[in-house]
């Protein structure tokens, strides 16, 4: 079970909003050795729960029409016409989970394995940034209809999460032969059992099933140092139920977009004794995750999901944030409100991380992990307006065949040039403690 095998202590959980979370898990090219020569034993347990703690934060920016001599404007737009970025809000999500890890190894060579998580808060605040309030905010402006109110506090949401089941093969052991590196393909699926989020509700699923395919590799170079590699790829796909709904042929995007990842890394083993399952292991490590184009849950789900800008207010109506341009929704015959989801723009996160695995005794290990991640800026807002059917080579409300080709998610409010909102320099870092036991 040690010695021999990697042991990185970064997992992509698929869990919490924006894609995938990073949360301990056990190592990646490690099965349980459950084969003991002297007993014959050929099955193993280990359980472990760990605390986990990350906070996100940055800026979300959205795009500003400058006008060429507009005096209104001046201090911040160059002379000539032209879109430009500008910081608008500044964001904060907080969140404290607890995971709950059991693994099963046969003899040497496979390993079953199931993560639960616990959430035990997750709070998404939302400000004006620096320099910005309703006078001249975009969002939540004096005397006329806004997008959403600002300042924004989440809901605090909570609750058992879904889990994870995961299959983990090694073809090659150098716990078998030394001569030989440690090589691991693995499998998981993320179940989608949790009560389902919703910008007004305390629940904390997600509704996607995923499909996790890895292969690892791991060496040991000298007797105190073990570099490892790790390739993976997740397949999001909606389960039942979700907010992922389809609703109609000219919706460019429907589901969450897919995740490919590639993880280098490289431990560090100053004490290890084999003969008592001892050892102290340091592992430094960074990772690259490519996310995909399509619907997600962002940094502004909860905003605009919840927010009080209603078409059907009397006294201060607002349109912002319906889908005005989509057929009417049939099940109310009106026009369909944001739920909250919106199309995204592919982007890329970079993770970096240093931490400890501590095998106090043969039956009880000591984990811990700091990580840093940042995300490359890209659109929150970017749904196309539609689907060109008659081949005009324009999206019209009513085309030759008198179809409406506009995206029924498609929104002039904030998903047109000139509308759209971005992020601007997220960074996320955690802090993860476990304990795991050996039966």
């Amino acid at each position: 079970m040690i010695g021999r095998s990697i042991g990185a202590s970064i997992l992509v959980l698929s869990l919490l909003a924006g894609g995938a979370t990073e949360s301990e898990a056990s190592k990646l090219t490690n099965v349980i050795d459950a084969f003991n020569r002297k007993t014959g034993k050929k099955i193993d347990v280990t359980a472990s729960v760990g605390w986990h703690f990350w906070q996100r934060q940055g800026r979300i920016r959205r795009e500003f029409r400058c006008v060429s001599h507009d005096t209104a404007v001046a201090p911040f737009c160059p002379e000539d016409s032209k879109i430009i970025d500008v910081d608008e809000l500044q964001l904060k999500r907080l969140v404290h989970l607890m995971n709950v890890d059991l693994e099963i190894g046969f003899w040497r060579y496979a390993q079953l394995h199931i993560n639960i998580p616990v959430i035990l808060t997750d709070r998404t605040q939302v400000t004006f940034a620096p320099g910005v309030d309703r006078f001249n905010s975009t969002v939540d402006t004096e005397n006329r209809p806004s997008l959403f109110s600002v300042p924004f506090e989440g809901v605090d949401r909570h609750g058992l999460g879904d889990p994870t089941f995961g299959l983990r093969f090694n073809p090659y052991s150098s716990a078998r032969d030394s001569a030989r590196p440690t090589w691991s393909i693995g499998l998981d699926f993320k179940v989608p059992v949790a009560k389902i989020k919703m910008a007004d509700n305390d629940h904390v699923g997600e509704g996607i099933f995923s499909i996790t395919l890895s292969t690892a590799i791991s060496t040991r170079v000298a007797p105190w140092v073990e570099p490892y590699f790790r390739l993976g790829g997740t397949f999001n796909l909606p389960g039942k139920n979700s907010l992922f709904e389809e609703f109609g042929k000219t919706q460019t995007l429907v589901e969450p977009g897919h995740q490919l990842a590639i993880t280098f890394g490289t431990e560090f083993i100053p004490y290890e004794n084999p003969a008592t399952e001892q050892y102290f292991i340091l592992d430094v490590g960074t990772r690259v995750r490519f996310q995909f184009e399509g619907r997600a849950y962002t940094d502004l789900f909860g905003p605009l999901g919840s927010s009080p800008c209603d078409p059907s207010d009397p006294t201060n109506p607002c349109s912002l944030t319906t889908f005005s341009r989509g057929d009417i929704d049939p099940l109310t015959g009106q026009p369909r409100k944001t739920n909250g989801l919106t199309d995204i723009e592919q982007y890329a996160t970079v993770s970096a991380w240093f931490g400890f695995r501590w095998q106090m005794q043969r039956h009880i290990q000591l984990r811990a992990l700091f990580s840093f991640s940042h995300e490359t800026n890209h659109f929150l807002t970017t749904a196309d307006a539609g689907k060109d059917l008659d081949s005009r080579n324009q999206v019209e409300k009513r085309n030759s065949q008198g179809e409406n080709e506009y995206n029924p998610v498609y929104n002039s409010a904030f998903d047109s040039l000139g509308t759209r909102f971005l992020t601007g320099g997220v960074f996320r870092y955690g802090l993860q403690v476990s304990l795991l036991g050996k039966f």
